[in-house]
């Protein structure tokens, strides 16, 4: 199974954030209302000139079905195989969004998987 992409564990692999902030920021944040990003500024781990570097590392690393909207990340992807499991296509995120738009919160609430300090480790 391919991993999953997320601003944490982009956060993680850009070495903006360590493993436990992170963890402890996830976990704070489950059965709350807030993003991880707007967490990790709260407590200080990330400034916002680097909470906006992890986002643009996000979308250039993104690609989203245009069917279901699951992402993956586009390293993993194998040229020419871009099909989704839902029989949708990823797209990157870079190429679908315009120079002047803004990345949609939605694509930055959901962070799933445990993080090492070897990076993502999907579970």
């Amino acid at each position: 199974m391919r991993p999953r992409i997320s601003f944490g564990k982009i956060a993680h692999r850009v070495g903006a954030v360590s493993s436990e902030q992170l963890a402890e920021c996830r976990a704070e944040r489950d059965g709350g209302d807030g993003t991880l990003e707007q967490l990790l500024l709260d407590k200080g781990y990330l400034t916002p000139e680097l909470a906006e570097f992890v986002r643009d590392a996000f979308v250039r690393a993104c690609a989203v079905c245009d069917e279901c909207g699951r992402r993956t990340d586009v390293e993993e992807r194998h040229e020419g195989d871009w099909a989704c499991r839902c029989g949708g296509t990823f797209v990157a995120l870079a190429d679908a969004m315009d120079d002047d738009q803004e990345l949609d919160p939605a694509l930055l609430v959901s962070e799933e998987g445990d993080v090492s300090d070897e990076g993502p480790v999907e579970g």
